[in-house]
């Protein structure tokens, strides 16, 4: 993706300029995971430097300095223990004073920083990089007032002359409209540069718009682009859009030989036309993705004394089918055609076993259920549901367990199955305690 390749030359470029110590990073929550992502990308290629990377909510700066000095106690924990598997020996620990009570906030940091940088062989061809990006600041003023320690400000500000400025990086966070940058340079603040992160889908959006129409690309990235715009036109209900998209996309993978891409634009349009309540045509847009998928060659060479005739499934075929198979037994369901729904169901469930995927396994199981009890068969209904029940808990998936207990409880209920009805309640109230704290 080209912002966040742009992001990482930045991020490049502000760690080995020779000039000032601290980037701002201006975005909303939400970009800076994405930050974090490309900064532990860049550290994966930089043998030269040593990386901290902090995502903690900052609340005060007393209790976010705390927090990072503690996390930096136990990285050199982690470090140690697989240097001890390597037989080499310990790294010196942190000063005591950067966890002592009542040390400032600032000072916390440096001593960190300036801990790291007795490891580098020399300041100018290696770094510290010290990233303290937290993904929630609680308090914006005081979060400021910490960024504003680490600048350089003129009189009556403290004028210190620190070695560490020449060899540490800071990466620190700033809002989406440069509040802080702004402040500090009003300030005249100096040992500082900014760089904007929009990593929200808007901003995605825009640049694979440009990507598609962009002759300079190759064909077949520009078309990656049209398939993600069309998945975020189907994201945002732009069902039209979407569709147009995805014939678009349908031609070229008919002209490339591509029956698997072709079988996913066939899944695209029928989640547009199911959406739109358009389900029988929908349901023929998904059987015509299954039969092209089906039929979609192996290229794998036959082996000595194998059939040439006997089909065999294309080895990426199986989670393309899988989602057609459930949007399929989904969109049966809807137009009250429990038995075909069922067939789909088991299908999905079986192929989602062989591909060792428990959450579609899940989905399956429940949905087969379903079929069955709107044919009035409790019992085969009430066996599919514990079987959901069972993988669910297993693989703590608590959406999923949370609604095939509710099915179960309702089962028992309607049958007067008291004891039954009693110990699935109980159940489920520990499923929808285990989802709510999943979800904290």
């Amino acid at each position: 993706m080209r912002r966040l390749a742009e992001f990482r030359a930045h991020c490049e470029e502000f760690i080995w300029q020779p000039d000032d110590p601290v980037l701002l990073v201006s975005g909303s929550d939400g970009d800076v995971p994405y930050a974090l992502k490309v900064l532990e990308q860049v550290e994966g290629g930089d043998e030269a430097s040593l990386y901290v990377m902090i995502a903690d909510e900052y609340l005060d700066a007393d209790t976010y300095a705390r927090t990072v000095a503690g996390r930096c106690v136990a990285l050199y924990e982690v470090a140690n223990e697989g240097r001890a598997e390597r037989n080499e020996p310990p790294l010196a620990p942190f000063p005591e004073r950067m966890t002592a009570p009542g040390v400032p906030p600032r000072e916390r940091i440096v001593i960190a920083i300036e801990h790291l940088g007795a490891r580098l062989p020399d300041a100018e061809d290696y770094r510290v990089v010290f990233a303290l990006l937290p993904l929630v600041v609680h308090d914006w003023a005081d979060y400021a007032q910490f960024v504003a320690e680490f600048t350089v400000l003129p009189p009556p500000a403290p004028q210190r002359d620190e070695p560490w400025r020449v060899y540490t990086r800071l990466f620190l966070r700033d809002q989406r409209d440069h509040v802080i940058g702004a402040a500090l340079l009003q300030r005249q603040a100096t040992g500082m540069l900014s760089v904007d992160v929009d990593m929200s889908t808007d901003a995605f959006a825009g640049d694979l718009a440009q990507e598609a129409v962009d002759p300079a690309v190759p064909v077949a990235q520009r078309m990656q682009a049209v398939l993600q715009l069309a998945n975020i036109d189907l994201s945002y209900k732009r069902f039209e859009e979407a569709v147009k998209k995805f014939a678009l996309l349908f031609d070229y993978y008919v002209k490339s030989d591509a029956p698997l891409m072709q079988a996913l634009c066939m899944q695209g349009v029928g989640d547009c036309l199911r959406m739109v309540g358009q389900h029988p045509q929908a349901l023929e847009r998904y059987q015509q993705g299954l039969a092209i998928a089906l039929a979609a060659k192996s290229p794998m060479p036959l082996q000595p004394g194998e059939d040439p005739e006997a089909k065999k499934l294309h080895p990426n075929a199986a989670p393309v089918m899988l989602n057609l198979l459930l949007a399929a037994g989904q969109t049966c369901m809807m137009l009250q055609r429990y038995p075909d729904a069922q067939s789909y169901y088991a299908d999905a469930s079986k192929l989602a076993a062989k591909c060792l995927n428990a959450y579609a396994a899940c989905d399956a199981l429940q949905g087969e259920g379903d079929a069955e009890r709107a044919q009035a068969k409790p019992t085969d209904a009430l066996a599919r549901w514990h079987e959901c029940e069972t993988i669910a808990e297993k693989y703590e998936y608590y959406e999923r367990l949370v609604s095939v207990l509710e099915r179960i409880h309702a089962l028992y209920h309607e049958g007067r199955m008291t004891a039954e009805a009693d110990a699935a309640h109980t159940k489920l109230q520990g499923a929808k305690l285990l989802r709510k704290q999943r979800a904290a």
